[in-house]
């Protein structure tokens, strides 16, 4: 099954970077693992680089793209084509001369960091310092993001809190959460922090040393801070968002609009995987060993147990009802308040959980599962980590999801497994 999963796995990556493949010459690829990566000062590699551990550190020359997935990601030298990364924390302070895409839940651009073209970029906290540049567009989803060196073209994102210090050549344009916080809340999903982050204040803030070159267009319920120093040359505009949520069903959705819902489920995910990586590595690579064990009856029950849940919620509102009316009949009627406040909360609880689940939980099992798969492929030293395997297939899936219809179709068969790995899992614990 295994190979299965692998070739799969291998068909996703084909999807996944097929603009990169058509767009740059066949090469060789110098494929690296371990524990540690380090590409000396010295060093030079004239391939692509495929490099897959818990540290890799870039220090020399890669003439080649750079695909990368550890815990700690670091660039102080020089690749000469595009990088696609995934990792926990990526620094980046040497010089990219290609397109750049990443996702990492701390992400730093450094004063010697330079971007030659366009660069992509989802996580939690993104901040390029001040001496840093982007010779493109630079396109961001995060939850805080803070922009303090050179942009040569224009930035479009969506986060919840955005500072720009620095320079933007182009447009600035970008979509506000309305439950902007200041600076990184504490979360119980995130695990610790490898580099640190800024604080961003809330909403949108536009320093006085900030110098926009085209127009900043913002999409928020209030209005930003904007000193009246900074040099916007297209002037500024705020835009209400949608009211209801029928509204936005309404609209006639864009390719943009699949690409933020893709990068901000993949920050998510990333962020909840982390967590069930550090605090539960265990139980999630059970479910995944489970369901490489046993896919097709997961499917199955899978199907049962969603089957089962609408049962469930069901028995609950009816039981809820029937426990009021009695003890409502029999005067008791502290205990049907009582019954209402515990049905309420075991129904809560139930739907939450689901939600948490088939929403999250569901994609982290099967897309370890299939970057572990691929990764016993092209990188088996990898294989059974915790972070390689993780990163690529999370990433891997969600491109893959964001396919129209297919990717529907997927996400319902993900969701169908993950649920049978759970309940075929929970019925060994109860057999031993």
């Amino acid at each position: 099954m295994l190979k299965r999963f692998s070739k799969l796995g291998l068909i996703a990556l084909l999807i996944a970077l097929g603009a990169l493949a058509i767009a740059l010459p066949a090469r060789a690829a110098d494929s690296r693992t371990g524990d540690t990566i380090v590409i000396g000062a010295n060093e030079i590699v004239n391939d692509d680089l495929y490099a897959f551990a818990n540290l890799v550190t870039i220090d020399g020359r890669v003439k080649g793209d750079v695909i990368g997935a550890a815990s700690r990601l670091v660039v102080n030298g020089t690749i000469e084509g595009d990088v696609l990364f995934g990792a926990q924390t990526i620094i980046i302070n040497g010089a990219i001369n290609d397109d750049a895409r990443i996702a990492a839940q701390v992400i730093t651009l450094g004063p010697n960091a330079r971007i030659g073209s366009d660069l992509l970029a989802a996580g939690f906290s993104i901040e390029n310092q001040v001496g840093s540049t982007v010779g493109g567009d630079f396109l961001v989803g995060a939850y805080q993001v803070l922009l303090a060196g050179n942009v040569g073209k224009n930035v479009n994102g969506g986060t919840g809190n955005f500072d720009l210090r620095g320079t933007v050549n182009g447009n600035v344009t970008l979509e506000l959460g309305d439950d902007s916080a200041g600076g990184p809340p504490p979360s119980m999903f995130m695990g610790p922090n490898t580099a640190p982050m800024p604080n961003v204040a809330p909403g949108l803030t536009i320093a006085e040393s900030a110098k926009i070159g085209g127009k900043l267009t913002y999409t928020a319920r209030a209005d930003g801070k904007i000193a009246r120093e900074a040099q916007i040359t297209g002037g500024a505009a705020r835009r209400d968002p949608p009211v209801r949520e029928s509204d936005r069903a309404a609209r006639v959705r864009t390719p943009m609009d699949t690409v933020w819902d893709s990068l901000r489920q993949l920050i998510a995910l990333i962020l909840i995987g982390s967590g069930l990586l550090q605090f539960a590595p265990a139980w999630t690579r059970a479910l995944a060993d489970t369901l490489q064990a046993k896919p097709l009856p997961a499917f199955g029950w899978g199907i049962v147990a969603f089957i089962a849940f609408l049962f469930a919620i069901l028995a609950i509102i009816v039981a809820t009802i029937v426990l009021m009316i009695g003890f409502g009949i029999t005067t008791l009627g502290n205990l049907s308040g009582l019954s209402f406040l515990v049905g309420g909360l075991s129904l809560a609880t139930l739907l939450i959980g689901f939600g948490v689940f088939t929403g999250y939980i569901a994609q982290i099992v099967v897309g370890y599962l299939g970057g572990r798969a691929l990764l016993a492929q092209v990188a088996p030293a990898q294989a059974n980590g915790r972070v390689a395997p993780f990163l690529v297939g999370i990433i891997l899936l969600v491109i893959v999801m964001a396919i129209p219809f297919l990717g529907g179709a997927i996400g319902l068969v993900v969701t169908f497994l993950g649920l049978g790995a759970l309940w075929l899992w929970f019925k060994a614990k109860r057999a031993m």
